[in-house]
């Protein structure tokens, strides 16, 4: 019986990780190297699995220096998703 409870155990604990790691969101665009002319707008494109719920924020970075927000409260669904960016707003 004891040996039964730990292969539980083991069973849930793999669970729960496999299902913390399902959740994913990759940046399409940009994708680096882009060289974006200041007033110009451009869209911002990712994908996402496995995230149903809350809100996400998309940020500017420069190097590894948030610089400032250009969208917040976005809603998480899976799927592709697009955000327009007039660049340096």
């Amino acid at each position: 019986m004891k040996s039964f409870k730990i292969l539980l155990f083991a069973l849930i604990v793999l669970f729960i990780h496999s299902v913390a790691y399902s959740q994913s969101i990759t940046v399409t665009s940009p994708n680096g190297g882009e060289n974006w002319v200041k007033g110009t707008t451009h869209n911002i494109t990712w994908t996402s699995s496995g995230i149903t719920s809350g809100t996400f924020t998309v940020r500017l970075f420069d190097g590894t220096t948030s610089i400032g927000i250009i969208q917040a409260g976005i809603p998480c669904t899976d799927g592709v998703h697009s955000i327009p960016w007039t660049v340096g707003n």
